[in-house]
């Protein structure tokens, strides 16, 4: 227990990094990993007390588990994402610990069995950049003057929901077993992006002129929840079957720090040309409320006669979640409401993000080959559909996705083998994921320059069109270690 809570300390201090539009985006690095997740109805290994706590008693002995070191490699490309042939990409590398666990079988009753982990469910680290430069002889702002364009993009956003949690399982007899689990739930987010614009040229009488345009929008917060469980399951000689009711989280505390910035100015130019004005509004410790659907998941497994091959199959639905607010910066938290400084008073309805989720459905398929006595080879394939509902696809300034995340579908492939010595075991394998959007809206436009548009709260770029192809490829390796006891 002792190691277990300085593991947990180090987690908690370690990785502060929070809403995801893809709901597995888990990555164990279990043995529930090799199998594409599709353990719902067994040999979910560590990972039993989040896809089904019935399997916790499974083990014959007491467990400790720690899934090292993974190595991401992301590349993600932005066709068109800041206007027509403007295209963004993005390199990513991550390295970091996902799942501990401790299994301990009851020494009173031996059909009852504890879990107690400590988890990262999913994470996200976005970061793009982008310097555009162009003139034209033809001009932007005034038609026949030579003029210089230059837009800067940059997006940086990152994400975490770690989890630590404690569950209980139940056999009931030799075929039926029951579980529960109970989770803290810790959303860790940070999210800005802003675009910088300018534009100068020279008068006949070679008098200098131009105009800039800023927008910002920035978000920092946290949002501490609590979740819950059930799970039963049936294993019979050749086939098993579980089923999982994951409950909605409830919220607990939390609250976010939002600042938004919208200004244009310009010098030798006239007012109705091109007016000049500055909007920025700032809010700390606004209510956030980053809602968890309820999900169904079931599942089977079916042994070939000898053990020597299992197949595995696992589907989860999702709940829609309504359109709500899910920051509001017009709403303090109770505990500040006294507070005298002005960011801390309520604000204006532009500070608020809104937020919506349509119902979907994953599934998981896994297949295991006992090569030799110790070791079983593994691999797994699952879908991870996008959440984001058509009113929350960012059209609007306030209606966003998630952190302007693009909302694509995403699919899972993994392999690898399990190596048994004496209670112990060890995994290795590899993780390739990938998913493309195309047609969506672009981030900015520095095509067709036009002046303040007040619907989109756009400055000195040209409308945004859906126009954008987003591609991902994601390839990750890791391994664990379990200890028997």
């Amino acid at each position: 227990m002792r190691i277990l809570l300085i593991l947990f300390l180090l987690f908690s201090f370690t990785f502060t990094k929070g809403q995801s539009l893809h709901y597995w985006s888990n990555k164990f690095n279990t043995e529930s990993s090799l199998l594409g997740d599709a353990v719902v109805a067994g040999n979910s290994g560590i990972a039993a007390i989040y896809f089904n706590p019935s399997h916790i008693p499974e083990s014959d002995f007491n467990q400790f588990s720690l899934s090292a070191n993974l190595v991401n490699l992301k590349y993600a490309k932005y066709k068109n994402g800041l206007g027509q042939g403007i295209d963004i990409s993005e390199w990513g590398f991550r390295v970091q610990p996902r799942f501990i666990s401790m299994i301990i079988h009851s020494k009173r009753n031996k059909n009852i069995s504890y879990q107690f982990a400590l988890f990262n469910k999913s994470s996200n680290d976005i970061y793009i950049y982008n310097d555009y430069f162009d003139n034209s002889s033809d001009g932007y702002l005034i038609k026949g003057n030579e003029e210089e364009y230059q837009g800067i993009f940059d997006y940086n956003s990152s994400y975490s929901d770690y989890r630590p949690g404690f569950g209980i399982g139940f056999k009931l007899n030799k075929h039926w077993k029951a579980g529960a689990a109970l989770f803290g739930v810790v959303k860790n987010y940070y999210s800005r992006r802003s675009v910088n614009i300018s534009v100068n040229g020279y008068q006949a009488d070679s008098t200098e002129y131009g105009a800039t345009g800023y927008t910002e929008d920035k978000l920092n917060g946290y949002d501490v929840r609590i979740s819950g469980s059930v799970g039963i399951s049936y294993r019979g000689e050749i086939m098993a079957y579980g089923l999982t009711i994951h409950l909605p989280s409830v919220k607990l505390w939390g609250n976010t720090d939002v600042l938004k910035v919208i200004q244009q100015s310009k010098y030798n130019l006239p007012d109705t040309l091109l007016p000049s004005f500055n909007y920025d509004e700032s809010g700390k410790y606004r209510y956030n409320n980053f809602k968890d659907p309820l999900s169904i998941a079931g599942g089977l497994i079916y042994f070939s006669p000898g053990n020597k091959v299992k197949y595995y199959l696992s589907a989860e639905y999702f709940f829609p979640v309504k359109r709500y607010k899910i920051i509001d910066g017009t709403k303090v938290v109770s505990s500040q409401k006294d507070n005298s400084d002005k960011s801390f008073q309520p604000g204006s309805a532009l500070l608020d993000y809104w937020f919506s989720a349509k119902g979907v459905i994953n599934i998981a398929l896994g297949f295991e080959y006992d090569l030799w006595e110790k070791v079983d080879l593994m691999a797994g394939f699952k879908t991870d559909f996008e959440a984001a509902s058509e009113q929350s696809t960012g059209e609007t300034y306030n209606d966003l996705t998630m952190f302007h995340e693009v909302p694509f579908n995403f699919y899972h492939i993994n392999f690898g083998a399990k190596f048994s010595i004496k209670k112990s075991s060890i995994i290795a394998g590899a993780q390739y994921n990938t998913g493309r959007r195309n047609d969506y809206l672009q981030y900015a436009n520095f095509k067709d320059i036009m002046a303040y548009d007040e619907t989109a709260n756009r400055i000195l770029q040209g409308p945004v069109q859906h126009q954008m192809d987003f591609s991902i490829h994601d390839l990750g390796f890791y391994f664990g270690i379990l200890f028997g006891f």
